[in-house]
């Protein structure tokens, strides 16, 4: 019993000073850069609390004349001829001109709202 308390001891010694000090640095240089968003959509209440301010910040994380996209695919039910309709819209733009882009976003938010209230006939 002695023998085991003492191997124990020496044990938990051991991995107590073999523990290295972790120094964790900070850095300010935390670089993050969206260029593409999709987005896929159910109903209409999920293209209504789809909040252009949002797009706009995430995409405004990335550096000035940078390439972006967004990608809206609406998801359906089944229609007539048995298989699931669905629709995706993209709008492409320039971190640049966030704004114009920001305004096709709005158009295509509109699309995707009319989309869920001309929904195509379900299959009996």
């Amino acid at each position: 019993m002695k023998i085991r308390m003492t191997l124990l001891v020496i044990m938990i010694t051991a991995i107590g000073f073999g523990q290295g000090q972790v120094n964790i640095e900070s850095t300010d240089n935390v670089k993050v850069e969206i260029k593409s968003l999709t987005v896929t959509i159910d109903s209409e209440n999920d293209i209504q609390s789809l909040k252009l301010k949002d797009i706009e910040e995430v995409f405004e994380l990335s550096d000035d004349n940078t390439p972006i996209s967004l990608k809206i695919i609406c998801s359906g039910e089944k229609i007539t001829n048995g298989h699931k309709s669905s629709m995706s819209m993209k709008v492409d733009g320039n971190t640049i001109d966030l704004k114009t882009f920001i305004k096709h976003v709005k158009k295509l938010k509109r699309v995707a709202i009319n989309y869920y209230k001309e929904k195509p006939k379900k299959q009996s």
